[in-house]
């Protein structure tokens, strides 16, 4: 909520966008956290791993695309009935997904908010973790009943990441867009890599 407020103050959040997308992602959100609880935990981090190879894919695939343009378009540009309707579908499956991998879900939003509803990345972002904050609600209540919460552990995650996000935004001002869409993509497909390899293992043997 402290980035989504941060990022308010820039003009970089698409209230109304991030409104209809969390409605029904909180509710994909505590569906999906029921269902993680029936799934074995390294079946469910190697099938995130390759989700996240294939998002970084697809995220190298359009920014190849679209390789200069970071202007409003689409449902950036003019937000209609379709628009609205785009956003409480992608908001459920995102919602979905999130809750049953358990994260925070920005690795689903801001690339189907850049490539399917036409936001320019820094727009994405800042929106994204409004949805972020909103969504996890809907997950922390469905994983609540069945896993016990480290209190003192999420305070110091949460400490760290508002350090984290001020320099974050100061540091993506400075990156050229095209740069910055191809780190993000760079990134979460290391992080899908190391996560089928450290769960692989596991499944096989």
């Amino acid at each position: 909520l402290f980035g989504a407020w941060h990022e308010s103050r820039q003009q970089r959040v698409h209230f109304v966008s991030a409104i209809l997308f969390s409605l029904t992602g909180m509710v994909g959100a505590w569906v999906g956290a029921h269902g993680h609880q029936l799934v074995p935990d390294s079946l469910v981090l190697f099938a995130f791993g390759n989700l996240l190879l294939f998002i970084s894919m697809w995220t190298f695939w359009k920014n190849y695309e679209a390789e200069h343009n970071d202007v409003p378009s689409g449902c950036a540009k003019e937000f209609s009935g379709r628009c609205a309707l785009k956003a409480l579908t992608f908001g459920w499956g995102v919602g979905l997904l999130t809750g049953f991998f358990g994260v925070g879900g920005g690795f689903l939003i801001v690339p189907a908010l850049m490539f399917l509803m036409g936001f320019p990345i820094r727009l994405a972002i800042g929106t994204s973790l409004l949805i972020i904050a909103l969504i996890s609600i809907g997950g922390v209540i469905g994983h609540f009943k069945g896993a016990h919460l480290d209190f003192v552990l999420t305070g110091l995650v949460l400490l760290g990441s508002l350090f984290g996000l001020m320099f974050g935004s100061q540091v993506t001002r400075s990156i050229p867009t095209h740069h910055l869409r191809r780190g993000v993509a760079i990134l979460i497909g290391v992080i899908g890599m190391l996560l089928i390899i450290a769960n692989a293992r596991p499944l096989l043997f």
